[in-house]
């Protein structure tokens, strides 16, 4: 019995802990890759408002 406690507590742990981060890590790295895209969604966004802005000035200015 002790035996498998102490076998359990080497090997089994250890592992799925280490599979336990790496499963965490994949998923913050999933987050931030969302994040970039919204990012440059919102730039984007942002470029087309600038863009029709400056037309608009342009067609306001003649």
């Amino acid at each position: 019995m002790a035996l498998a406690a102490i076998i359990i507590a080497t090997f089994i742990f250890p592992i799925a802990i280490l599979l336990m981060l790496l499963g965490w890590r994949k998923s913050i790295r999933k987050e931030v890759q969302r994040h970039n895209e919204n990012k440059l969604r919102l730039i984007k966004t942002l470029e087309r408002i600038i863009t029709l802005k400056n037309k608009l000035i342009n067609l306001l200015r003649y």
